[in-house]
């Protein structure tokens, strides 16, 4: 986990639920449906499941904008460092 994960179980919801393997699959879907995908890669950690949705984009040739350089995640990402 990263270091910014707030205090929470090692498995997410999802796999509690057993049900991480659709949920899976319905981020494929959408990303089917998506002109280009946005990832939340706050300082720099991407987690298994989106690093398969990036693989899976960019053999869909989609583009891919990234929360650490895109200029709307820098404004974000100061604004919340602001708060802090």
């Amino acid at each position: 986990m990263p270091t910014w994960y707030p205090n929470i179980p090692k498995h997410h919801l999802a796999e509690s639920e057993n049900c991480a393997n659709r949920m899976d699959e319905l981020h494929l879907r959408k990303i089917d449906l998506c002109d280009e995908i946005f990832v939340v890669d706050v300082e720099h950690y991407v987690g298994e499941s989106t690093a398969r949705e990036i693989v899976y984009a960019k053999d869909k040739n989609k583009p891919i904008r990234w929360f650490t350089s895109d200029p709307v995640g820098i404004e974000v990402w100061k604004m919340i460092q602001e708060e802090l």
